[in-house]
């Protein structure tokens, strides 16, 4: 009977689920709002590159933080570290302005995200928990497509496993 009740137990249910579904929209949220920031200043996505932390709040949620955008030219921005309980973040977010994923694998200085991040969030060492997702627009011969890829547990800097978010994604709970 208690298997029964497992397999028949929605996402947002088990824990370790809810936090990928969470996770996933707040990388989606962060997107629409890059999106948002991109029109009222008139520019086009490709211009500059933004970034924020994913952070566990205290009601247990997921939530973008400190979104910032770069100074332009492929350069991305500088987060404020400023009072950030690293055992809080879960994951971090950056727009990259070209449509190819492989220049977003080695884009910017990775072993910031690396050494600050990820080793600052780990848990004893685990980075399994951590995401890093990186939101672009793909523009081809008669649309213009809004990806969010996602890189799980550890495995930054590889190709393999992406997995492709979706940008409507809504957390547990909406």
């Amino acid at each position: 009977m208690e298997i029964e009740e497992e397999a028949g137990m929605a996402p947002c249910d088990d824990p370790a689920k809810r936090d990928e579904i969470d996770a996933d929209a707040a990388a989606a949220a962060a997107m629409k709002e890059v999106h948002r920031l991109v029109a009222l200043a008139g520019e086009a996505f490709a211009t500059r590159e933004y970034a924020a932390y994913l952070v566990r709040q205290p009601d247990g949620s997921i939530k973008f933080e400190r979104l910032k955008a770069g100074p332009g030219g492929g350069v991305g921005p500088e987060l404020d570290e400023t009072g950030l309980d690293f055992s809080k973040v879960v994951g971090y977010f950056h727009t990259h302005p070209g449509g190819e994923l492989t220049s977003a694998i080695n884009s910017w200085d990775w072993s910031k995200v690396y050494n600050g991040i990820y080793e600052r969030g780990s848990v004893d060492g685990d980075m399994s928990h951590l995401r890093m997702y990186v939101g672009m627009q793909s523009i081809s011969y008669q649309a213009v497509t809004n990806l969010i890829h996602v890189w799980k547990g550890g495995n930054w800097g590889t190709t393999l496993p992406i997995v492709k978010v979706n940008p409507d994604a809504m957390p547990c709970g909406s």
